[in-house]
């Protein structure tokens, strides 16, 4: 007789309850399908440029970060931002979402390159533009003038903003979710132009911004997945637990 045996289990109704993966919004660590790509800038120094998980690393710009104890703090000057090892090369689908603000009105009416690896006629990410104390959040897929509008955000105020692209020619999608609003989805007429340039957090790749501007930012990540509307709501949930035991309030 063996030491193992195997006891009968009675499961009524004859299948057990299956629960959403949106629903556990306490996983604060490494995101799904994130492979090591998810940086939380939580830990006053930088450490917080490696990733919660696998630790690959966000490559320095010409600019050191500013290390705050919940946050990292960027200018807005080309090549001040933070290099990923993913490049748009060979990506047909991508996600990547932040948790940031800008600290204050600056009183230039400009592009502050947020997320991505935009150059002004390449590249795909998120912009913010605006002189005063409200921002324009726009999702980029070629060239900057070629914008899709998602909303505003007001300046010291701190937000989530999500990104999800299918770069496929005929079946381009564009996918935006700012903080707990509802989803917007886009079917651009234009098609992608990539930068082959790996993807970044703060403007690493622009050639112009107001140099006055500043971000700040809690959090970044980048999926290789189109996620669809209720994983960015999953998305943003976690986000908004995981600022929320750091007192952060998105």
């Amino acid at each position: 007789m063996g030491i193992f045996s195997i006891a009968p289990i009675n499961v009524p109704g004859g299948a057990l309850p299956r629960i959403n993966r949106n629903d556990i919004v306490t996983l604060s660590e490494a995101e799904f399908a994130s492979d090591g790509r998810h940086w939380i800038f939580d830990s006053g120094d930088a450490e917080c440029l490696n990733g919660v998980s696998g630790g690959r690393a966000l490559t320095l710009g010409d600019v050191t970060p500013t290390y705050v104890s919940n946050y990292i703090g960027l200018t807005n000057g080309p090549s001040d931002g933070l290099r990923t090892d993913l490049s748009d090369t060979n990506i047909n689908e991508i996600t990547m979402w932040a948790v940031a603000r800008q600290p204050a009105a600056d009183g230039t009416n400009g592009n502050r390159f947020l997320i991505g690896n935009q150059t002004g006629s390449a590249g795909i990410g998120v912009m913010l533009s605006g002189s005063s104390s409200t921002l324009t959040v726009t999702a980029r897929m070629a060239a900057s003038g070629n914008p899709y509008a998602v909303g505003t955000v007001s300046v010291n105020n701190w937000f989530f903003i999500a990104v999800s692209f299918r770069l496929i020619t005929g079946s381009l999608a564009v996918r935006a979710k700012l903080n707990g609003d509802t989803v917007d989805s886009y079917t651009p007429l234009a098609g992608v132009v990539r930068a082959n340039l790996p993807f970044a957090v703060g403007n690493y790749h622009y050639a112009t911004g107001p140099a006055a501007a500043q971000f700040q930012f809690a959090e970044f990540g980048v999926v290789e997945a189109l996620f669809s509307n209720d994983d960015l709501d999953g998305l943003y949930q976690r986000a908004q637990a995981r600022m929320a035991l750091r007192g952060i309030t998105i």
